[in-house]
């Protein structure tokens, strides 16, 4: 594992929590202009409170921090067009928004942790928290500004969902597993757990959009 392979895949999640982002604010009707802003602000939260606390936490200034790195920016941009693009060309009945929602919850999860811990907190109960924060930060601001309920607390195997991921992440540090194998895993954990909980919701008629 090398500092430009995580770097690319934390570029990667936060053009996938724009993409989601953007996604849903286009479903909701807003301009472009609108999902423009609201995917980048989603995306861009993961990163930005990820790197606070971790450098109040470790008293250290992360290296992958979104004040420092266009990258995030770009990627962000980047995310919230693509949203906005899909979601004119996907038919209004297609279930795509939990894949993507997901996708991006298991990813922002997943590397949440594992930079948290590489970069000096040694401690597994921050591992999960900072894990916990990094996954969910994006799509609890994505709800607020559509004034919704947020589906933290609402969606089955949201919380939990993030929770088991991250946890997965540190427990494999814990043991120096590979780095794709805790990447792998933390990953597969959140996104079935996250499929498995819209499937749920949709047979009981509830929050069919998740």
């Amino acid at each position: 594992m090398t500092y430009s392979t995580v770097l690319l895949l934390d570029y990667l999640s936060c053009a996938l929590i724009g993409l989601a982002a953007a996604f849903r604010g286009a479903r909701h009707g807003l301009p472009f202009t609108g999902v423009l802003i609201l995917g980048m602000i989603c995306a861009l939260a993961s990163p930005i409170a990820r790197g606070v606390v971790i450098s109040i936490s470790a008293h250290v200034m992360p290296r992958l921090d979104a004040f420092d790195e266009r990258g995030f920016v770009a990627a962000s941009f980047i995310g919230a067009c693509a949203g906005y693009l899909l979601q004119r060309l996907m038919p209004e009945e297609a279930p795509l928004f939990p894949v993507l929602e997901g996708a991006s919850l298991a990813l922002a999860t997943v590397l949440g942790s594992y930079i948290a811990l590489t970069l000096g907190l040694t401690s597994p109960v921050w591992g999960v928290l900072i894990g916990c924060m990094a996954g969910t930060v994006g799509g609890v601001l994505r709800d607020l500004c559509l004034t919704e309920r947020p589906a933290l607390l609402e969606a089955d195997f949201y919380g939990c969902a993030v929770l088991v991921g991250a946890m997965t992440v540190t427990g494999l540090h814990a043991l120096h597993a590979a780095f794709w194998t805790q990447i792998a895993a933390g990953f597969l954990c959140v996104l079935a757990l996250r499929l498995l909980g819209s499937r749920r919701m949709k047979r009981r008629g509830v929050f069919s959009e998740f």
